[in-house]
């Protein structure tokens, strides 16, 4: 038995919906058939780019950081979350700021990207949802252990330098 009384799947599925990045195919799946031992078999290829749909990005996603997602122990994965819905275009400090949040939690964070189906549009939004790099300073401040997101992206569209990504892996909070 978990500690918890809820699991949250925040998963996205992979398929013809998967958001692409433009100029990359972020997804894509060939079947194919074959006879083995005198049987019909079924078997797909997948192409994926390993920051499509759900993903975790680890420290080493920026290469300033080597710490890979096997690095961390399994335990780290399982864990007490609390779960915000936030409107509006990015996610601020003060949005998540009023949420009874521990240290070691997760902060799964559903935004108008699920709730417009924009996670699962095929094509990128213009007006995602993001989340501020105050945001992430507050959940350093916190030691949250983990922030689920929506999208395939949480970075301020156009913004550069990854500030948000830098603050939450620089940390370890994956």
């Amino acid at each position: 038995n978990l500690p918890f009384s809820i699991i949250h799947d925040i998963s996205i599925k992979l398929g013809e919906e998967t958001v692409d990045f433009p100029g990359m195919t972020f997804f894509s799946r060939d079947e194919e058939e074959r006879e083995i031992d005198g049987a019909m078999y079924r078997g797909s290829f997948l192409h994926l780019f390993a920051h499509c749909g759900t993903h975790m990005d680890a420290p080493s996603h920026l290469l300033d950081y080597d710490k890979t997602i096997d690095h961390f122990p399994l335990d780290r994965f399982i864990m007490r979350a609390v779960v915000l819905d936030i409107e509006g275009e990015s996610i601020s400090r003060d949005a998540i700021a009023q949420a009874d949040i521990e240290e070691g939690d997760a902060l799964l964070l559903r935004t108008q990207n699920s709730v417009l189906g924009r996670s699962v549009s095929k094509t990128i939004s213009p007006d995602y949802a993001w989340m501020e790099t105050p945001a992430a300073e507050f959940c350093v401040e916190r030691s949250v252990s983990l922030v689920g997101f929506d999208y395939f992206v949480a970075e301020q569209p156009g913004s550069q330098g990854a500030l948000m990504h830098r603050t939450l892996l620089g940390n370890d909070i994956i």
